[in-house]
């Protein structure tokens, strides 16, 4: 599979935030979307680490609105955020 640099970045974000490493996740974030030309809206798996973030800071609501927005894989063969997200969603319930 071929797995670009934005995808392997809100890999490691996702990462760093179950680390407890906010402040490098919070860093990472804006890499990724720097790697994407810096424009909004928010797209894909940038959504769950939105939603990662809003949920360690304590705003769950806002959290649940950010995971659902976690779009399904377009293809089973390259890694996705979306798995966890739906997790995220069941805890939170």
């Amino acid at each position: 599979s071929n797995i670009d640099a934005w995808t392997v970045s809100l890999m490691y974000c996702a990462l760093q935030l179950e680390r407890g490493e906010f402040t490098e996740a919070t860093a990472g974030l804006q890499a990724a979307v720097d790697l994407r030309g810096g424009v909004e809206p928010v797209i894909g798996d940038e959504w769950y680490v939105r939603g990662r973030m809003a949920e360690v800071l304590g705003f769950v609501e806002q959290a649940r609105e950010y995971y659902k927005q976690v779009p399904p894989p377009r293809r089973i063969d390259l890694p996705t955020l979306y798995p966890l997200a739906q997790g995220r969603l069941r805890e939170l319930k």
